[in-house]
């Protein structure tokens, strides 16, 4: 699980540029970021780590805490109610649950993880039914990762085994996810794409008591022997669009029979946009991401860093026969190195309307540490990326082997939901 990934110009991994050489040559202006048009509002406060966010079509949000070194709990905010509920509870070593989705249904579909010993870890897809309180386990991995901090809620890269990255879900029920592994012998690294037909989780209403059989989707493995899948989103089609943190990275999409193509393909870093942070879809089936410049490029620290905002017409992707047009929406260049999280939906969101959401970090690589968190949003047919909420990372939170992504992110009628660790506060911002 990669909740304390970030994408930046820091971590290893080249690439090539293929489609996104035709997106460079097109015009886009160069803008500064504009004020939010509302004063965030405390919606809760006195949380204790809030960590992930969901919201359902009505209006319900649902967020997570830390309540204790070894307790992570799921609570329930009904609209228009001041009193949450919790609704699910993990107890365990080392315990984390992100990636929040909800089926047709209304079941709740997640990521758990907790620490078996010191050194290995236990990932699940879990499947949750917030009107009985009932949990499956609808797939199980094990790895092992390097010594922990310690710290709450924190997670070690893996060193070996599989390990359980993120989930989405269809409107047919279909569940996908992605694993990652290691070889124990060579250290080579493999990405899947792995779906659960509705029909293998259930026949009748209530989930089954044994894990069903997953197929495989796709199968990736980069040529440097180093992939991973870093954001997955999927269309109420089926369709599934992933980043692939390979050698070079890739935004790919899948048809639910496997069917592979890569959209746009990055450069190597310091020749262009080389990395993708976050890829998401509106009501519409329009296809969202944020590319990155990292210029200056050193080998660690970068003088400035551009993101560009892109945007993928839902008939480019419905034709599978000529390459999409990648069209730019909003651009802007930061000083030094910025870096945007990756491992769950919640820090990247695109609501109904194309309104784009994500969570960002101004980082400081040769020290491994950052400086502030912030929310950026783009609107719909506004073309400027505008700065909606920015809070100082505080400095237990650092460390040169991770940084905390202390920001998530939820989405609904045109407001931001953002649940911010460091303040233990669940805040709205409207635009």
């Amino acid at each position: 699980m990669r909740r304390l990934r970030t994408v930046s110009a820091g971590r290893p991994g080249l690439g090539y540029l293929v489609v996104f050489a035709v997106l460079l040559a097109l015009p886009v202006t160069l803008v500064q970021g504009a004020a939010a048009s509302s004063t965030p509002k405390t919606v809760l406060n006195g949380l204790a780590l809030p960590a992930e966010t969901a919201i359902t079509q009505s209006g319900d949000l649902y967020f997570t805490q830390q309540v204790s070194a070894d307790t992570v709990t799921l609570s329930r905010l009904a609209r228009g109610s001041s009193k949450p509920i919790e609704i699910y509870r993990l107890v365990g070593l080392r315990p984390y649950l992100w990636d929040i989705h909800f089926d047709p249904i209304g079941d709740l579909i997640f990521i758990t993880s907790v620490a078996t010993d010191p050194s290995s870890r236990r990932w699940a897809l879990t499947q949750l039914d917030p009107r009985i309180g009932i949990a499956s386990e609808l797939a199980v991995t094990t790895g092992v990762e390097n010594p922990t901090t310690g710290s709450y809620g924190s997670l070690e890269p893996l060193l070996s085994g599989t390990e359980i990255d993120s989930d989405g879900v269809d409107r047919a029920g279909t569940i996908y996810f992605s694993e990652h592994s290691i070889d124990p012998g060579t250290g080579a690294q493999v990405a899947d794409l792995l779906a659960l037909d509705r029909g293998r989780r259930w026949g009748a209403r209530r989930p089954p008591q044994h894990a069903p059989a997953s197929r495989e989707v796709a199968h990736f493995a980069g040529s440097s022997g180093s992939d991973q899948i870093e954001y997955l989103a999927v269309a109420q089609t089926g369709d599934v669009y992933l980043i692939e943190d390979g050698d070079p990275w890739n935004l790919y999409q899948v048809s639910p029979a496997g069917r592979l193509r890569a959209l746009v393909t990055g450069t190597a870093n310091g020749a262009g946009f080389s990395r993708f942070n976050g890829t998401g879809l509106d009501a519409a089936g329009n296809l969202y991401f944020v590319a990155k410049s990292f210029n200056g490029w050193t080998g660690c620290n970068t003088s400035s860093t551009t993101e560009l905002v892109s945007r993928i017409d839902a008939r480019d992707l419905s034709d599978w026969t000529s390459a999409p047009t990648v069209e730019p929406v909003a651009q802007r260049t930061y000083n030094g190195d910025m870096v945007g999280w990756s491992g769950s939906s919640s820090f990247f969101r695109v609501d109904e309307a194309g309104d784009v959401y994500w969570v960002q970090s101004p980082w400081d690589c040769s020290s491994g540490t950052a400086t502030a968190n912030e929310v950026l949003g783009v609107a719909r047919g506004q073309g400027q990326q505008a700065v909606l909420y920015e809070e100082p990372e505080p400095a237990s939170f650092n460390s040169s082997a991770f940084i905390w992504g202390s920001l998530a992110l939820a989405t609904d009628d045109g407001a931001v939901y953002i649940a911010s660790l460091s303040a233990g506060d669940l805040i709205e911002v409207r635009r």
